[in-house]
């Protein structure tokens, strides 16, 4: 197969291409910035409903093909990669009618994969059938610094990890799958959630932001904490761990890593206190993630690897995860097992 790539994007708001049209340093954050960043691949086309946010788009990333109808586009144009970056809703019927046309090598889409179980075997499924393969944004599994986090972890240099608790805003499935990916990326498996305090809140319609209580197979707990349950404040996306040997907070969604050590307290020798220490990962890598997912699809299209790291069956598993959580809510808050295929 001849490059550059053939890429095109299905909704062109923030995470599209908007939250790179402002400066961001270098960094890139949005689907639009990979393509454009990355020689290998040729942003070829956009669709969006919107067409002020349409024109606007393919004025500031200069794409030519713009189309208010994304059927169009799929009926017009042979892509190797598509991005499906769309409120979260509509995920599961844009791959569906992707499948329709010229199928892609890859379909990168946003996360939530789907709204629920069913849809999302059923996307991953029919996908398979035409060989196309299905990578979800979870772009911290990309990044840097969270590789080394899991790496530090497994080494056990923070000690037996004794809790976790995580802070999230905005739904449980629209950022809680996001925090429940990143828990099982670091930590293994969820076998158990529980649902604490009120089901019905937050400030997402038909989304509820959940507080939970996850257990994982080794039989740690994870507390899930929920900050938005009385309206939406401020965003937060923030896990804080504790071992034995000290505390590690991912910090301003993943772009700030604080590292403390346990060690003898200088006015009180008979405790242990914690003292900040400065991690090997000091400098944020959050911001070069979405090239890094890049630079991995070009080595699949160029059959030069088989490996895409945000499996679709990972993402399926974190909405196993949910639909455990929202049966949980519905039976008075018991905890509830996590029922896999």
């Amino acid at each position: 197969m001849k490059q550059p790539f053939r890429a095109g994007i299905v909704g062109c708001g923030n995470i599209g291409g908007q939250y790179d049209e402002n400066d961001t340093g270098g960094n890139v954050y949005t689907h639009a910035g990979m393509y454009r960043g990355i020689k290998e691949f040729d942003l070829l086309c956009a669709s969006d409903i919107n067409s002020k946010r349409l024109r606007d788009f393919g004025n500031y990333w200069q794409v030519d093909h713009l189309y208010d109808d994304y059927e169009e586009m799929f009926k017009n144009e042979t892509l190797d990669i598509i991005s499906v970056a769309t409120p979260d809703e509509t995920h599961y019927q844009i791959i569906l009618d992707v499948l329709q046309y010229h199928p892609p090598k890859i379909i990168f889409t946003e996360k939530p994969l789907a709204n629920s179980i069913e849809q999302a075997i059923e996307v991953y499924k029919k996908c398979k059938e035409k060989d196309v393969s299905l990578v979800v944004d979870y772009v911290r599994r990309w990044d840097e610094n969270h590789q080394r986090v899991k790496e530090f972890i497994e080494q056990g240099k923070l000690g037996r990890v004794q809790a976790i608790v995580g802070y999230y805003v905005r739904g449980i499935r629209h950022n809680g799958c996001q925090m429940i990916n990143l828990i099982q990326f670091l930590f293994g498996r969820i076998i158990k959630v529980q649902v604490i305090g009120d089901s019905d809140l937050g400030s997402l319609n038909g989304d509820p932001s959940l507080n939970l209580l996850l257990t994982l197979e080794d039989s740690c707990q994870v507390n899930m904490i929920a900050i938005d349950q009385e309206g939406y404040g401020f965003s937060i996306f923030e896990i804080d761990i504790f071992g034995q040997e000290g505390r590690l907070c991912l910090c301003d969604g993943g772009r700030k890593i604080e590292l403390y050590k346990a060690d003898s307290d200088i006015q009180f020798q008979n405790f242990r206190s914690l003292n900040k220490v400065s991690p090997t990962w000091e400098s944020s890598t959050y911001g070069k993630a979405m090239i890094r997912a890049g630079e991995e699809f070009v080595l699949f299209l160029l059959g030069e690897s088989k490996f895409l790291y945000n499996s679709v069956l990972e993402a399926i598993d974190d909405i196993y995860v949910i639909e455990a959580a929202l049966e949980s809510a519905r039976n008075y808050n018991i905890q509830t097992v996590v029922k896999r295929i």
